[in-house]
């Protein structure tokens, strides 16, 4: 089990015994921060809005989609769509 920058065996906002409150907390920081050792960056293909409509509506799946609001940018495009020229971003024409 990860301890998160508390000693082994100490339960959070206990002070250990012979030490005050107020020495507990200027000694170490009341929370420390969790240091990651490892980041991972997973780009999704096609975007997460596309999958989603996909799963709600699997019919969708045979035509070229983009998502965007009336008047607003492209706020995701299907594969299919991107082969044909559309990209995030683009605002509708």
């Amino acid at each position: 089990m990860a301890t998160h920058g508390r000693r082994p065996g100490s339960a959070m906002g206990q002070v250990a015994p012979g030490q005050s409150a107020a020495r507990r907390s200027a000694a170490e920081p009341a929370l420390s921060p969790v240091r990651a050792g490892v980041i991972v960056a997973v780009l999704l293909d096609p975007p997460l809005l596309v999958q989603a409509i996909w799963q709600t509506a699997p019919a969708t799946r045979a035509n070229p989609l983009a998502v965007g609001a009336p008047g607003g940018p492209v706020l995701a495009a299907c594969p299919r769509a991107a082969t044909r020229g559309v990209a995030a971003g683009q605002s509708a024409a």
